[in-house]
């Protein structure tokens, strides 16, 4: 969970701070793949290890590419959405807990 925030709220404050478009790793999962793969990494939040190569460069075959960055920003934006003024800076402290789906 606290790499999955880390980098989502990494990837929201620099589209904040510079503009432009969402990276591509940030939005590798849509829809139903995205909603499977949140559904996959809920439980994956409270295990004592996870495999961080698999997670976000898919170095496993049954794991895409980008996951762990997609369900990250996903939170992230999620989060923003319901906390109108919540900027990536303004959250850079907050618990990664205040994230989980």
């Amino acid at each position: 969970l606290e790499a999955c925030v880390s980098e989502g709220l990494a990837d929201r404050f620099s589209i904040e701070l510079l503009g432009g478009d969402v990276p591509p790793w940030s939005v590798a999962l849509q829809g139903a793949e995205l909603t499977e793969w949140l559904a996959r990494a809920t439980p994956a939040f409270d295990a004592a290890g996870y495999d961080h190569a698999a997670w976000f460069f898919g170095s496993r075959s049954d794991t895409p590419r980008w996951a762990g960055y997609a369900v990250g920003y996903h939170l992230v934006t999620r989060y923003q959405t319901s906390h109108a003024n919540a900027t990536a800076l303004s959250l850079v402290h907050t618990p990664a807990g205040a994230f989980r789906p």
